[in-house]
This record gives C-alpha cells, sequence and structure tokens, in this order.
C-alpha cells in the first residue's frame, strides 16, 4: 500500500534521485511544455515543482553525477519514483519514453499538500510517446474526463490527454486537474512560476514555486499572525537546486509586497551595508550567527500579539519588564550552536549583563503565579546551582529541561547545562557570505531534520546511508522590504 510523504519531503526525494533511473531518450521542440504541464493546477496552488528529465541538460548530467556519490541511490530512486509515478510500470520501457521536458509534481490545494496529495504532469516528447503508455502491462481504461482517457495503474490512476501524461493518487485529484486545464482561466502557467523564480538560476535542474497566502489560508491557528504587516505581505517562494562539482547549491527567494513595510517589521534585521554576523562552531558543529537578535524577538512578539491579543501585554505587566527591554539589552550578535555530541547552545552579547540578570531573578519568581492565574501546568524557572553565578533551569510539559544564565556579559541558553561552562570557540567571520543570518559547519546535522519525513517512506537505513557523504554546509539569509533572500552550498565528501 502507498504511504504518503509530505510533498515537500517528495520533491526533495525525487530531485536527488531521479537521475539514477533515468535512460537517454530524445525530445522533440514543443512550444512551452513547462506550460503544458503547469495548466493542470490552479493558479493559487501552494506548492509546485518542476524537475528537468532531459539527460542532454548540463545541470541535469551535473545532477546525475553528483547523486552517485550517495549510497544506496538507486533503491531510494525506486521507492520515491514509486511515490510520485505509476508504480509496476518498467521505467525503462514504459516510463523513459515519456521523459526530455520537465515533470511537474504539485499539490492543488493547500489540504491536499498537508494530506500528501499530488498531481504530477509531463508533455511526452510526441502524441504517439504518450499513447504508448496505455498498452503497457497492469494499465486498464478506467473512463474518461474532459476527453482525456483515464487508466488504472499500481498505486493510483493516470491520464492521457494528447501529448500530455498525468498521474494522481486519486481518480478525483486526476479528473480535477483535467476540469482546471479544461477551465484555461485560473490555471498556473509558466508566467506565473517564472516570476517568482526571476532571481534564481534558470537553468536549475530542480525548482520549485510556492504561493506563501495559499499555505497560509489553510492553516487555521496562523489566521490571526496574517494581520502582522510583514506576514500580510507574503507572497511567492522559489528555490533552485543546482549541482557545482562536489557541491550542490541551493538559492531561495521568499518574496513580500514592500508597499507600506520597514525595516522594523521585518523578522529579521535589513541587510543593506551591514556586516554579516559571525558564527561559533567547534569540529562537528553547525553553527548560526544571527545579526540584531533584539529585532527578532520584537517580530516574535508582533505574533504573539496577533494570536493571542493583549496575551503579550498581560504577561510584561505581570513580570514587570517589557519584550522591549530585553531587546534592547541584546547585543549586536547571537550564536547558536548545534552538535550531535555536546547538544545545543545559544550565546548572545548582552548590553547590560546586570540588568538583564535582575529581569531573569523577576521572570522565576513571578511565573509560577502568572501560569497558575492562566491555567498553565507544569512550566517553571528554577533556581540552580551554578559556581558560574545565577542560573536557572526552565522546564515546560513534554520537553526537556533547559538551562538559561549569564556569565560575564553573555547569555547563555543551552540543553547540556555542562556546555554552560565550557569557554566556546573566538566568532568567526564566513567568507563570501551576505546577510543577517549565516550558517556554517556540519551540514548532516542540517539534513537530518530536512529529510526525517522521508524515514517512513525509505526506510531508516536507507536515510542513513544518503546522509554519510554529507560534508559542511555554508550559507547565508538576506532581508529587505521586497523579502529573505537566501544562498547554501552543501559538500560532499
Amino acid at each position: 500500500m502507498r504511504v504518503p510523504a509530505p510533498l515537500p519531503a517528495l520533491i526533495g526525494a525525487l530531485a536527488l534521485t531521479l537521475p539514477l533511473a533515468v535512460v537517454a531518450c530524445g525530445s522533440d521542440e514543443a512550444e512551452s511544455p513547462l506550460d503544458a504541464a503547469l495548466g493542470y493546477l490552479p493558479s493559487n496552488a501552494p506548492m509546485v515543482a518542476a524537475v528537468t528529465t532531459d539527460p542532454d541538460d548540463a545541470g541535469f548530467q551535473a545532477l546525475d553525477k553528483l547523486v552517485d556519490r550517495f549510497p544506496g541511490g538507486a533503491q531510494v530512486a525506486e521507492n520515491v519514483l514509486g511515490t510520485v509515478l505509476p508504480a509496476g510500470l518498467d521505467f525503462e520501457d514504459e516510463i523513459a519514453p515519456l521523459l526530455g521536458n520537465e515533470l511537474v509534481v504539485g499539490a492543488p490545494d493547500a489540504q491536499e499538500l498537508g494530506e500528501g496529495g499530488f498531481v504530477a504532469a509531463i508533455q511526452a516528447p510526441d502524441v504517439e510517446a504518450a499513447e504508448g503508455l496505455a498498452e503497457a502491462p497492469g494499465v486498464s481504461e478506467v473512463g474518461e474526463a474532459e476527453g482525456a482517457t483515464l487508466y488504472g495503474v499500481e498505486g493510483g490512476v493516470l491520464a492521457i490527454d494528447e501529448d500530455v501524461v498525468l498521474f494522481a493518487d486519486t481518480q478525483k485529484r486526476l479528473e480535477a486537474a483535467l476540469a482546471q486545464r479544461a477551465e484555461e482561466d485560473g490555471s498556473l502557467d509558466q508566467q506565473i512560476f517564472d516570476e517568482a523564480l526571476a532571481d534564481l538560476p534558470e537553468d536549475a535542474p530542480v525548482r520549485v514555486y510556492a504561493d506563501a497566502p495559499a499555505i497560509l489560508a489553510a492553516v487555521p491557528e496562523v489566521q490571526q499572525a496574517r494581520s502582522v504587516a510583514w506576514i500580510a505581505a507574503l507572497q511567492t517562494l522559489g528555490i533552485a537546486l543546482s549541482p557545482e562539482g562536489d557541491r550542490l547549491g541551493l538559492e531561495l527567494d521568499l518574496a513580500t509586497d514592500p508597499a507600506g513595510l520597514t525595516d522594523a517589521d521585518l523578522p529579521l534585521a535589513a541587510t543593506a551595508g551591514e556586516d554579516p554576523p559571525r558564527v561559533i562552531a567547534r569540529p562537528g558543529e553547525l553553527g548560526i550567527g544571527i545579526r540584531e537578535p533584539g529585532q527578532t524577538l520584537l517580530f516574535a512578539k508582533l505574533v504573539a500579539d496577533a494570536l493571542a491579543p493583549g496575551g503579550a501585554e498581560l504577561v510584561e505587566s505581570q513580570l514587570g519588564i517589557g519584550v522591549e527591554e530585553l531587546a534592547r539589552q541584546l547585543g549586536d550578535e547571537a550564536f547558536v550552536s548545534l552538535g550531535l555530541e555536546r547538544g545545543s547552545f545559544l550565546r548572545a552579547d548582552l548590553k547590560d549583563s546586570q540588568a538583564f540578570q535582575v529581569a531573569l531573578a523577576r521572570i522565576a519568581r513571578v511565573l509560577p503565579l502568572l501560569t497558575a492565574a492562566v491555567g498553565l501546568e507544569g512550566l517553571a524557572l528554577d533556581p540552580v546551582d551554578s559556581p558560574l553565578g545565577d542560573f536557572y533551569e526552565l522546564r515546560t510539559p513534554g520537553a526537556p529541561p533547559t538551562t538559561i544564565g549569564v556569565v560575564g556579559q553573555i547569555l547563555v541558553v543551552t540543553d547540556n547545562p555542562a556546555q554552560a561552562a565550557v569557554t566556546p570557540v573566538a566568532p568567526r567571520m564566513v567568507p563570501g557570505v551576505e546577510g543577517a543570518v549565516v550558517v556554517a559547519g556540519h551540514g548532516k546535522l542540517l539534513l537530518e531534520q530536512a529529510l526525517s519525513p522521508l524515514t517512513g517512506l525509505l526506510g531508516a537505513p536507507l536515510v542513513d546511508a544518503f546522509l554519510q557523504p554529507i560534508g559542511d554546509v555554508q550559507g547565508s539569509l538576506e532581508t529587505d522590504t521586497t523579502g529573505i533572500r537566501g544562498s547554501f552550498q552543501l559538500d560532499l565528501e
């Protein structure tokens, strides 16, 4: 039985495994094959990926060489392709003749995105190649819709619409896609797709488009947060994945409407003309540097105010200290380090460490009364013995305790109390990066989180094998009122 998986995870796995299974196949010139495939999805589709399947494409060839470095790649390819393409068909005889143009995989709406529902479409080199699929073993006609013939296959339903082949996990989704194409109005097209990725490499073999408002509209828990200026201004997200020798490059562009936005509205400090933050990362750790962390703290307060109107003011009045004051106490940089053995910690420079210590002490005294008043149980900030000074243990239900304290002029937050006393390595600049957030260090820690949704689909042994050649990662995020742009490079050992 097919195991559903979140579409973003499937897109990432498909991008890294399709080249292992593709065999050489020709492609005749066709007018906008990407347009032909995109048109089966609505213009507000929450997430869509376009993956090149042309083995003569330079980007595809580079990706093919790169994925050869991953152990177990062939098995990963078989498992993933069996999820986004018809299972039970012979790849070389029945699937490969369809390839050459970009394969589009997308979710028609945000609810289906959350359920793992998808539609895949590709314009075949010609009508004969598309219709040849109907003669494949295991393919049986089950009906018609919008002039296209529907066929039942293992794992779903496919349709042949002239020279376009579609596949979906359910017949209902497939028929809706055909109806969308027949209407034409309101369909996704290449212009919409390309505009979201206009500032990203157009020759990237893997490109992903996301409609941020469409995704947010489907999440009831965040509806009130859309009153926050920056969240309300969100438009589209574009991602491009490109191989470069022994590196895998990822670039992203999260676009916002700048009308009415100011630098103070941003979740990260504006980066124009400013030096990027440094990072702290010992061997085997992933380091993240954040410039002006007070800006991010203030943005979090805006979101909290929107989600629970009046709640932040109530907490501030009870604690006797405002979030704005805490934000002002934070220095120019904050450092986050994640490690497999030493746990994680955050270190932030303080402008007035004594004032911050006084604030922590007051929070520790008042928090039990406040949580009892609002009905929160199990949340506490308790003093702990430490030779370093006044330290506290933050306990939250269902989570391991976190140690918080001040060492000299530095705020320390860690899930490993032993690390609070460790003098960190000196912060270092990362060459060639710009932005408000800089990432450098052990890339495996980053990918472990990204691949965790795929463990059930691929199996833990395959995921572990996939992570073996992962080396260091380096990248950054730049921010202004037009959006957030990111560039990352992942090395393979």
